[in-house]
């Protein structure tokens, strides 16, 4: 069988999970670097707890073992009535267990199972050395076997279109290329965006760019021009496989036509253990033509607008919020509104739900986006409408507070749409006021809290001087690449307290910090309550003009939720009741046909390796373009790149043989280090006329 996803779930690339999702069911096959048990489950959180798990093996004599099972907590998971995980096939060599099942997505044993639908899934595995003695008695699996990956099980395959003679081809790598990426190393890309750039005469801040290697973005080393970078138009996730934008959509390209002619290209890793030695240059590959569409598209960004004063204490389940107001989609839609056609949620660790409200006329009705990808129907905003992104954070197992930030310890609450007709409006998000916040912990007067703001201020000075310098440096070697984690929340260390007397001298930072700030359980829901209802700074921030046309200070707006649909179960659907395979009743040992031989590293072609670098291209003169390819393995990478002429982008797709995964509803972690980046030029076939990204 041919399976549509796959991914590798842990580190080291000894977990492999496949999968095949159809219109009642989901087929999945582990691949397991263990001759003992192997465990895959569904948790509602990430943990144990509350997790309904498959766990099978294959004995010496080749019986296939598999249970459907649930836990309880931090004990072996126990044996389930209802035995809904039909065996499919398995088998084990001298390396690896290979095993295949089925289940479907709602298998009525509502006190047993979880309920798998399009939200996104907590996917916990484990795997032991040793086969259990019985059903009942197994060894606890080490530290380093077990883990949780988030996963959107019900995301479509991707298939990459046969494309006519007018499209053509660019690739953005980042300066360590490499045309094979090695399977271990997928563990370590966790995503790839790449954004617009617009700065009024955009040539002189950006051609110097082009032909340096990368820096790592957000850091003091990161030039001011590449912040007007800030317009996402595509990217790349792991489970990603690509995207093809709708027949009549396309992304423009060059300035002139409406686009941008250099884009910046931010690439992220993951790599928890502080691996060392690991060399990565992934890129995006873009499809685009001259044959335009009929429809200019758009990306714009909702949310929280990210801050360290996004603050989600410890040990809590926590409720942030994002506010697109009214006044913004007034000033800057058009009459007709904007039509959606597929969303992005961005969160961290933390992050266990997302959803975008949409309302309009204040009372009249609520839609919610749950989940979204790609929408089934498109939907239509309106001038007027408001938007309101929620976040759900689970920060029970954390005794210090996050912070809202770029890294995978800091948070983010952000949904990314893409839209047509294309509209000069970028960033539409909001935060509570700082002044908010410090009275929620219970601070009275601070002093310079000005420099807070003057950080976060959407004024950005670009010294030319400064920067050529910089380039002049970056070239002959004398700055330094070595990444270093950027952390947000050290900004509050700027933040000194003046009243109450308890804090007096006290950093922001100290105080938040403290343990016992979080104590009073009546602060804490007063807190909660003042973040999400209380007034919010709404920030509405346009593409052409660089900067805010609003900073509204509003309030929560009064509208009617839609309850959401529960789907009812039908009492007569037939639950499969597959035999337990046990050492009396062992099953049968049906053969299953692996994606190749799990014992053998597969080696995954892509257009590149980078590491995390941010790197400017010029795009020459392309037209319009059709798709978006993942080159392979990105990182924590920025690039910025000179599109030239080009026209409209349709969509966006990883590279060839690249890993089979999806995007998830809680994003995977932004990594530990952020983004680097890269400047060079990436010539186009001149085509003549005005180009579009497919």
């Amino acid at each position: 069988m041919d399976f549509t996803h796959r991914v590798m779930l842990d580190q080291s690339g000894n977990y492999f999970m496949l999968w095949t999702p159809l219109e009642s069911n989901i087929t999945i096959e582990v691949q397991v670097a263990t001759t003992g048990y192997v465990g895959l489950g569904f948790s509602p959180n990430g943990g144990m707890k509350g997790a309904d798990i498959v766990m099978g093996w294959v004995d010496n004599s080749g019986n296939v073992f598999l249970h459907d099972r649930y836990s309880n907590g931090y004990e072996p998971p126990s044996v389930d009535e209802s035995q809904d995980a039909e065996l499919l096939g398995g088998y084990q060599n001298d390396t690896h267990t290979v095993l295949r099942f089925s289940r479907s997505w709602n298998t009525c044993d509502h006190g047993s199972d979880y309920q798998l639908s399009g939200d996104t899934v907590r996917v916990i595995w484990a795997y032991n050395n040793e086969d259990p003695v019985d059903k009942t008695s197994m060894k606890r699996h080490e530290y380093d076997q077990r883990g949780t990956k988030s996963l959107y099980l019900q995301e479509p395959q991707f298939i990459l279109p046969s494309f006519s003679e007018d499209v053509k081809m660019w690739d953005l790598f980042s300066p360590n290329y490499a045309s094979v990426i090695e399977e271990k190393n997928l563990a370590h890309v966790h995503h790839i965006v790449v954004y617009e750039c617009h700065i009024p005469d955009s040539a002189r801040h950006f051609e110097k760019w082009l032909d340096l290697e990368g820096n790592q973005c957000f850091s003091p080393n990161m030039p001011v021009s590449w912040k007007y970078c800030r317009t996402p138009i595509f990217g790349w996730a792991i489970g990603s496989e690509g995207e093809m934008f709708p027949d009549h959509v396309g992304f423009p390209i060059g300035e002139e036509h409406g686009g941008a002619t250099y884009y910046m290209m931010e690439t992220h890793y993951d790599n928890p253990s502080q691996q060392e030695g690991i060399v990565d240059a992934s890129g995006i590959r873009i499809f685009y033509t001259d044959r335009l569409r009929k429809y200019d598209a758009g990306t714009i960004m909702f949310g929280h607008s990210v801050s360290p004063l996004h603050i989600i204490p410890p040990n809590q389940k926590w409720l942030s919020i994002g506010h697109c107001h009214s006044s913004c989609t007034e000033k800057e839609l058009p009459e007709n509104g904007i039509h959606l056609i597929q969303g992005l949620p961005h969160a961290h660790l933390l992050g266990s739900s997302i959803s975008l409200r949409h309302i309009r006329d204040d009372k009249t009705y609520d839609f919610n986006f749950q989940s979204t990808r790609i929408l089934k129907e498109e939907v239509t905003i309106l001038p007027g409408d408001s938007l309101i992104t929620e976040c759900g954070f689970d920060a029970t197992r954390r005794s210090r507070p996050t912070f809202g930030g770029f890294g995978t310890q800091e948070e983010m609450c952000l949904t990314f749409l893409t839209y047509y007709p294309r509209v000069n409006l970028s960033i539409c998000s909001s935060a509570p006021p700082m002044e908010s916040i410090l009275q929620g912990v219970g601070i009275q007067e601070v002093y310079n809290s000005e420099q807070m703001h003057e950080y976060f201020s959407e004024i950005l000075e670009v010294d030319e001087e400064k920067e050529t310098e910089l380039a002049q440096a970056m070239r002959s070697g004398n700055v330094t690449s070595e990444m270093e984690p950027i952390v947000l929340a050290e900004l509050l260390h700027l933040v000194t307290v003046k009243a109450p007397e308890k804090y007096l001298n006290m950093s922001l930072l100290e105080i938040l910090n403290d343990e016992a700030t979080w104590q009073d359980d009546k602060m804490l829901a007063e807190f909660q309550d003042r973040v999400v209802t209380g007034n919010h700074t709404a920030l509405c921030y346009i593409r052409q003009k660089n900067g805010s046309i609003a900073n509204v200070l509003m309030s929560y707006p009064d509208f009617t939720p839609l309850e959401p649909t529960v789907e009812v179960c039908d009492a007569d659907q037939q639950v499969p009741t597959i035999p337990m395979s046990s050492a009396e009743n062992p099953g049968s040992a049906t053969s299953v046909s692996s994606a190749g031989d799990p014992g053998s590293t597969t080696s995954v072609s892509s257009a590149g390796d980078p590491g995390s670098t941010t790197s400017v291209s010029s795009a020459g003169d392309p037209g319009s373009t059709t798709s978006v390819s993942s080159a392979g393995d990105p990182g924590s990478t920025t690039s910025v790149s000179s599109a030239g002429d080009p026209g409209s982008t349709t969509s966006v797709s990883p590279s060839e043989n690249a890993v089979a995964n999806t995007i998830p509803l809680k994003p995977l972690p932004c990594p530990f280090i952020v983004a680097s980046c890269k400047n060079r030029r990436k010539p186009f076939t001149q085509l003549g006329n005005r180009p579009h990204f497919y």
